[in-house]
């Protein structure tokens, strides 16, 4: 930052932050369709932790793309008319062109903000994120002490260059100091829910791919990273699992729904229940609060960790759909993905969930760097046979940062060059290989039709669709037979 910036920053008070997340321009200005759109949970964190330490010296605001402007040509006028001194983006990798866009109107202003960038995008590919979005600075990883490091280095006229976890270019040369995560979860206070309009996330399409049940509802995070290594995964989390205290997590719930009005929960943790001990102790206190809730898993629960009485906890908590990821059931695909999954762990605890009246969903992926048709089609007429009310399908996308990607590259399944729409769960998708385009969007329509075509997956979901109205299902793409 040279001296004009600094002495800018000094004369201001208090500094004004603006975060943005870049999901869905304009997704609450249109009916509610895919893809799915959540509060930004990233952003309302690193704002409450702003919040604590810096108090009324910094003015933070919150807002997403999907609630604040109409369509990209507003994003210009939005950043402007918050006259940001920083600007701080999350983003995902798919979510690349919006990020450019949010950068250069920032950039484009006539007092010249700060461009931080943060989130999925930067952290798996620091040299494509800067140089393609032209932002001063990234965050790697977890933003909470890297980000309010980089706030007090401004304020306290530091060297911003000595911030943990940032990344920067000098010349054409990436420079990135070490990661650093947050050990203790509880000590990072409650998102800052009071700066999102939390009943307009409620109309938008959600991440569980249905319907809610008892709406307001809010997602919310309780753990962070997992010890698994699967090969397609993030590793924005690291490999270590943490996790807030189950007093922690049911202090959030009781404001939530004491203060806000919610009513539905969708924890959307890469791995609730690894620490099973500390699931059960969070059921039997929402079970205590006496609070009329209902729960959603739509990230997925590993299925062959679960017990019979887990899941009878978490119907007793107030949970009416889980999810499980299945992924493959081809043995070769399984191990090049790492999953390791007891597959038939995972047939009787979703048995027993079905038969408690749960919603019951799973995750596959199709697509697999390398998988053959008839790989795909072992899965396909797995998940066809399944108890499954909601098997999901999703297009293996290659992410760099993950041993997928890597191994998309050794079999030489990713171009050159790399588009910004490119990184995806949807076609056209970088990681075919062998299987052309067009085959696999056939192969695709198929597999999806076979699935909900099958008779006894038809009969529960005629019981499961009539809780809903019928404009509700079209929204997800359910027809009434």
């Amino acid at each position: 930052m040279n001296e004009k910036s600094k002495n800018t920053f000094k004369s201001r008070k208090p500094l004004k932050l603006l975060l943005v997340k870049t999901s869905t321009p304009g997704a609450a200005y249109r009916p509610p369709r895919p893809p799915a759109v959540i509060a930004p949970l990233g952003i309302m964190y690193l704002a409450s932790s702003i919040r604590k330490l810096f108090r009324d010296k910094v003015k933070v605001e919150v807002e997403s793309l999907s609630t604040a402007v109409e369509k990209m040509e507003d994003i210009y006028s939005f950043i402007e008319s918050h006259s940001p001194d920083i600007v701080g983006i999350s983003s995902t990798l798919s979510e690349e062109i919006e990020a450019i866009q949010v950068c250069r109107a920032a950039k484009n202003l006539e007092n010249k903000p700060l461009v931080v960038l943060g989130g999925p995008y930067p952290s798996c590919d620091p040299l494509r994120a800067l140089t393609s979005t032209g932002a001063d600075y990234a965050i790697i990883g977890e933003g909470e002490i890297p980000f309010t490091n980089f706030i007090k280095s401004i304020m306290n006229d530091k060297n911003i260059e000595d911030t943990p976890a940032i990344a920067y270019l000098k010349g054409k040369n990436l420079k990135i100091n070490p990661r650093v995560f947050v050990e203790n979860l509880d000590s990072i206070p409650h998102p800052a829910w009071d700066l999102i309009p939390i009943n307009s996330y409620s109309r938008l399409f959600n991440m569980n791919d249905m319907p809610l049940n008892t709406p307001p509802y809010v997602p919310i995070i309780t753990s962070r990273g997992c010890p698994y290594k699967c090969s397609f995964c993030h590793n924005i989390f690291g490999k270590i699992f943490r996790a807030r205290s189950a007093e922690n997590v049911i202090e959030e719930m009781s404001i939530l729904y004491k203060k806000f009005g919610v009513r539905e929960f969708h924890i959307v943790d890469d791995i609730f229940n690894f620490d099973g001990k500390r699931m059960e102790k969070i059921c039997n206190m929402i079970i205590r609060s006496k609070m009329d809730i209902s729960l959603a898993f739509p990230n997925a629960l590993r299925g062959d960790l679960l017990t019979k009485k887990q899941i009878k906890l978490l119907k007793q908590a107030g949970c009416y759909s889980i999810t499980m990821s299945v992924e493959s059931v081809s043995p070769r695909i399984q191990k090049l993905m790492r999953k390791k999954l007891n597959i038939q762990k995972v047939v009787d605890n979703v048995c027993y969930a079905s038969s408690l009246g749960m919603i019951t969903s799973c995750f596959a992926i199709i697509g697999y760097p390398g998988e053959t048709i008839e790989e795909m089609t072992e899965t396909v007429d797995w998940l066809k046979k399944s108890i499954f009310d909601f098997p999901r399908i999703s297009i293996a996308s290659p992410f760099p940062d993950t041993l997928m990607g890597e191994h998309a590259k050794k079999l030489g399944m990713v171009p050159q060059k790399i588009l910004p729409d490119m990184y995806k769960y949807e076609l056209p998708n970088a990681g075919m290989g062998s299987i052309s385009q067009d085959t696999f969007k056939m192969l695709y329509r198929k597999f999806h039709e076979d699935i909900f075509c099958e008779p006894e997956r038809i009969t529960r979901l005629s019981k499961i669709l009539p809780k809903w109205k019928p404009e509700e299902w079209r929204v997800y793409g359910f027809k009434p037979s």
